[in-house]
């Protein structure tokens, strides 16, 4: 089994930071994962339609959708193995599944600009809780930034509407019933409100 450290110099090997946009590393993922890009332009896509409601200007949106593209691009320094796995995962292998959050707020936050500024942001709290019951830090409420809270609204919707390697896709009304029964536990309320009225065009039944 790798250890933590082992995997932390993963990033050793990834290419040098110093451009603007988030292109060269949707092209590295794509390398390593192509339903992961396809992910992860989903929770792009939703991030900005919730951030519209939101009243989120469109640069702040543009920003958004960037940022939301490498939400979980620290998954690239853990084995396919754990990340991929199609059964149950072991507590030891959980525990290293979650330091994805870390990993990609170390890589990210490398690079000078807002974009990547969010990027590694949003990386590091997709997985927080507004109860606090999530991870890494535990933090709650609106003490996880907005972006954090409204990735993780979309992040679920999409993960639960595609098929993984470990679960069959949801309908699209399951999928909004689950987000509507997790809100103010999983979900910030108001996101949860932004998101359903998000909705409305695409799932105009659900």
């Amino acid at each position: 089994m790798l250890e933590l450290s082992e995997l932390n110099s993963t990033f050793r090997f990834l290419p040098p930071m110093d451009f603007d946009g988030c292109t060269p590393w949707l092209t590295l993922m794509g390398f390593w994962n192509t339903e992961e890009v396809r992910h992860a332009e989903g929770v792009a896509r939703w991030s900005v339609k919730i951030a519209t409601e939101l009243g989120w200007s469109a640069l702040q949106c543009e920003e958004l959708r960037q940022a939301a593209l490498l939400h979980d691009i620290g998954k690239m320094a853990l084995p396919q193995s754990i990340v991929f796995k199609p059964g149950q995962l072991t507590t030891e292998e959980t525990r290293m599944l979650q330091q994805h959050t870390l990993f990609g707020m170390q890589v990210l936050g490398c690079v000078q600009n807002p974009v990547f500024a969010m990027a590694a942001q949003v990386a590091m709290t997709h997985h927080e809780r507004f109860d606090g019951a999530g991870y890494p830090l535990g933090v709650s409420g609106k003490n996880i930034p907005l972006a954090g809270r409204i990735v993780a609204v979309a992040d679920v919707f999409d993960a639960l509407t595609r098929t993984r390697v470990y679960k069959e896709a949801w309908s699209a009304k399951d999928a909004i019933e689950f987000i509507q029964k997790e809100s103010g536990k999983q979900f910030d309320p108001e996101v949860v409100q932004a998101f359903l009225k998000a909705t409305v065009s695409e799932y105009p039944l659900a």
